[in-house]
C-alpha cells in the first residue's frame, strides 16, 4: 500500500443483504461525499496488515458516514468479519462536499411530524441517527429536539407525497428532549 493512502474511517455495520456496509468517517474526513468507483481500497485493523479490495461505490449516508460496496463482498454475512476494521483509501480518490457546511441529509429531513389525531404538526425532522438496532428521528418541537425511534410502535405512517410522518409519542419523551443551545448571536439580539 502506498503512503498516499489514508485511514478514512471504520466499518460500523452491514446495510442490507447484498454486502453493502456503513463506514463512520473520522472527523478530518467528515466532508467526504464519495470515493471514486474502481479505486483499490484496503480493509484492516492497521495499514500494514490491511487487504486490498475494489471499490464499487462509496457515497455519503447521513452525517459523517459513507455507504460502501466492494466488488468482492456480496453478502451481509461477509460484512460482519470486517466490523471495526479501518477503511484505507488513496487521498486522491476522495471527493469532498463543495460546501462543508451542508452535510448530506437523509431524504426525510424536513418532513413534518404529526402526533396521531392531532390538528397541527408536532414538529419537523431535523436529523436521523443511525443506531445499531434502528434509526431514530430527531424532531424539532418548540425549543428542543426530541428523539423518536423509527419503529412501528412509534412511527405509524409515512406519506412521502405530503412529506408527513405520523407518530405515537412515547411516554416520558419530554424527559429525554434535548433543549436547543442558544448562540451568542441570539443572546445579543435579545439585549
Amino acid at each position: 500500500m502506498e503512503d498516499a493512502y489514508v485511514l478514512v474511517g471504520w466499518v460500523v455495520k452491514p446495510h442490507g443483504v447484498e454486502g453493502r456496509f456503513v463506514v463512520e468517517l473520522f472527523p478530518e474526513f467528515a466532508a467526504v461525499e464519495s470515493i471514486e468507483a474502481g479505486t483499490e481500497v484496503y480493509l484492516g485493523y492497521s495499514q500494514r496488515f490491511a487487504l486490498p479490495y475494489t471499490l464499487q461505490s462509496a457515497v455519503a449516508r447521513g452525517k459523517h458516514r459513507l455507504l460502501v460496496q466492494l466488488e468482492q463482498i456480496t453478502s451481509r454475512e461477509e460484512v460482519y468479519q470486517f466490523q471495526e476494521m479501518g477503511l484505507f483509501a488513496p487521498r486522491s480518490a476522495l471527493r469532498f462536499e463543495r460546501d462543508t457546511a451542508t452535510a448530506a441529509e437523509h431524504p426525510i429531513v424536513g418532513y413534518e411530524v404529526w402526533e396521531e389525531g392531532a390538528n397541527q404538526p408536532f414538529g419537523t425532522v431535523v436529523d436521523v441517527w443511525e443506531m445499531p438496532a434502528h434509526e431514530v428521528l430527531v424532531v424539532r418541537h418548540q425549543e428542543a429536539d426530541y428523539p423518536i425511534p423509527w419503529v412501528e410502535e412509534f412511527v405509524t405512517a409515512v406519506d412521502h407525497q405530503r412529506r408527513k410522518i405520523t407518530v405515537r409519542l412515547m411516554e416520558g419523551l419530554s424527559d429525554i428532549a434535548m433543549p436547543l443551545r442558544r448562540t451568542d448571536e441570539q443572546e445579543m439580539d435579545e439585549n
